[in-house]
């Protein structure tokens, strides 16, 4: 069982493909992600963040974030720069390190439980199989189990309601293209606890809901 003072998988879970060690396989691992920089494409109704033609089954590393709805906080409290989850945030650690039994093809690593959003870096080895998943199933099926997960804490333990749905209707992604990005993203999830008050996504900071205001220390 995950401690609460432990709100980030260490290198035990990192598979010795993609450690630092080794950073002439991480150029092997990466090297056929292309190099494209637009990430909108515009549909009624709707804009998809995802890169446009971009597959995002075939390996490569990628960090992600996911938001509450409206960014309420549901997952504890950061207290003196340090998560301290409550039951709910448990649950979503527990179901985060889960991916790694439903989907054979990842590694996950670096991750942070956040009051309400969740970072994590997770890497996507070559597929065996004709449809290989990709990194949307994957987060759908986070935010899926999840959300089933928080609805039994509802009404077995008297967790906290949310409006309508757990999650924000979609989520971030950022492709990692090196080591030192890796290690850069990696760094900023484990210093996320202690810089909550300069966090974009805090909304109670009166951040409005959707895209961080400004580039954070990943995305430079």
């Amino acid at each position: 069982m995950p401690q609460h003072h432990t709100p980030h998988v260490g290198a035990s879970l990192v598979d010795a493909h993609f450690t630092m060690n080794n950073p002439n396989q991480w150029e092997t691992a990466l090297r056929t992600i292309p190099t494209v920089t637009s990430q909108t494409n515009a549909q009624p109704q709707r804009k998809s963040i995802r890169l446009k033609g971009y597959d995002y089954s075939q390996a490569g590393a990628y960090f992600i974030t996911i938001c509450t709805k409206n960014r309420v906080h549901l997952f504890g409290e950061i207290i003196n720069g340090e998560m301290m989850p409550n039951d709910a945030g448990v649950m979503l650690e527990n179901q985060w390190v889960g991916l790694q039994q439903r989907f054979h093809t990842i590694q996950l690593h670096e991750y942070s439980v956040m009051p309400n959003h969740f970072h994590g870096i997770i890497t996507i080895q070559r597929a065996t199989t004709r449809v290989a998943p990709t990194l949307g199933d994957m987060v759908g099926a986070f935010k899926s189990l999840s959300t089933y997960a928080y609805i039994q804490g509802v009404k077995q333990s008297g967790w906290a309601r949310f409006q309508q749905t757990l999650w924000q209707r979609n989520y971030w992604e950022h492709i990692i293209r090196n080591a030192q990005v890796f290690e850069k993203i990696s760094q900023y999830i484990r210093n996320n606890p202690a810089q909550w008050q300069y966090d974009q996504l805090n909304s109670r900071r009166g951040n409005p809901c959707g895209c961080p205001n400004h580039q954070e220390e990943w995305m430079t």
